[in-house]
């Protein structure tokens, strides 16, 4: 008795199963699933800033549109307290003096942060630890800060100024107790707390950057037997 042949096997009457295919997850699921790790990132942050952040924000909005002192029951006034800010020669100071704040610290703790990320980035010894160092100011307590700094900058037993005496005769800063002063010590403050922040921030995109690489943009790669 012979066997029908199909090709180069021999069958007994019946046909092998064909292989299962590896089952594929479908495009939805998958986006699903990155869309959720997305979220599982960012809702933290995002609660965050709800609860700390935009709801003071829109309560504090709201309050400004009523007359209320705490206690009792908000009088709805509209915008007649911003009316009154026109003439407000205090608002006018603060005002003034936030801007002056933002115009000097923003770019100065950007331009600190971009130099410590480009210093960092290095292959230097130790660079870790001066990056945790670099960074603790951002969370150190604000009152800790306050009370150092504070005896950093003090006028007569500051060390602050007991080196500038070395070097300057007469007419030391006042710091923290000079109209002059004051705000330059605020941003000097703000900026060695921040620059940790944003060192961090410069030096996650730097760390990004391929360096395989030195071929500066718009150039081609030489070709084989061009001799460059």
């Amino acid at each position: 008795m012979t066997t029908p042949v199909v090709g180069n096997q021999r069958t007994l009457g019946f046909s092998e199963p064909e292989p299962q295919r590896p089952l594929r997850a479908p495009r939805t699921s998958l986006k699903a699933r990155n869309a959720l790790i997305g979220w599982t990132f960012i809702l933290p942050n995002f609660l965050g800033f709800a609860v700390l952040t935009l709801t003071p924000v829109v309560t504090l909005f709201y309050m400004s549109l009523t007359d209320w002192n705490i206690f009792g029951t908000a009088n709805w006034v509209g915008f007649d307290n911003f009316a009154r800010l026109v003439g407000d020669k205090s608002f006018h100071v603060a005002l003034g003096n936030t801007f002056y704040y933002a115009a000097l610290h923003i770019p100065i703790t950007i331009v600190v942060s971009l130099g410590l990320a480009l210093l960092l980035n290095q292959k230097l010894r130790g660079a870790a630890f001066f990056r945790t160092v670099a960074f603790f100011p951002y969370i150190t307590s604000i009152v800790a800060v306050a009370v150092v700094w504070n005896m950093l900058f003090s006028p007569e037993f500051g060390p602050i100024n007991q080196f500038l005496g070395l070097f300057i005769d007469g007419g030391l800063p006042g710091w923290t107790v000079s109209k002059d002063w004051a705000m330059p010590a605020v941003i000097i403050v703000g900026t060695w707390k921040d620059m940790g922040y944003y060192m961090l921030l410069f030096l996650a995109g730097l760390q990004t950057v391929p360096t395989g690489s030195t071929r500066p943009p718009g150039s081609t790669a030489p070709t084989p037997g061009s001799g460059s």
